[in-house]
């Protein structure tokens, strides 16, 4: 088994289970959590066309969510969430595109805070500073620095 760690496009990944011959994890890092924030199961072999960005989505979120392969649903113990949605799009048929914030025990605090703490932050929600796409299937496709 290999375990990739973002391997970025999805055009790579399944020519690297079929040259590897191997189960290929693919999954998201952040410093904040001891572990990975999500992976794909190794076994999961779904492959998605890829989709037109939807009108409201920023250039760059359509260019970075076209092209990246989803690393797959939250970890275990990890809770995710987007903020700042755009609920018309959503409505509209969209795939929910916003700020990754994430929660949980191997969930850690940054050591530089140095302002009072917000109430989502006082919930242990933290926010990654990254921006993320989430499939109707649960999986996710996180645009690496990209700051929110």
């Amino acid at each position: 088994m290999i375990a990739y760690f973002s391997i970025g496009r999805a055009q790579a990944l399944t020519p690297a289970r079929i040259a590897l011959s191997v189960p290929v994890i693919n999954a998201h890092t952040h410093p904040l959590v001891a572990g990975p924030v999500f992976a794909s199961h190794a076994l999961d072999l779904q492959t998605f066309p890829t989709a037109n960005p939807s009108p409201s989505s920023s250039a760059a979120d359509a260019y970075a969510f076209t092209y990246l392969a989803p690393v797959g649903p939250p970890s275990v113990n990890v809770e995710a969430k987007l903020a700042g949605v755009d609920d018309a799009a959503v409505e509209g048929g969209a795939d929910p595109i916003g700020d990754l914030h994430v929660r949980g025990p191997s969930v850690g605090q940054p050591l530089s805070v140095e302002q009072e703490p917000e109430e989502e932050e006082l919930r242990g929600w933290r926010a990654t500073g990254e921006r993320a796409k989430v499939a109707p299937n649960g999986t996710f496709k996180v645009a690496v620095g990209s700051r929110a």
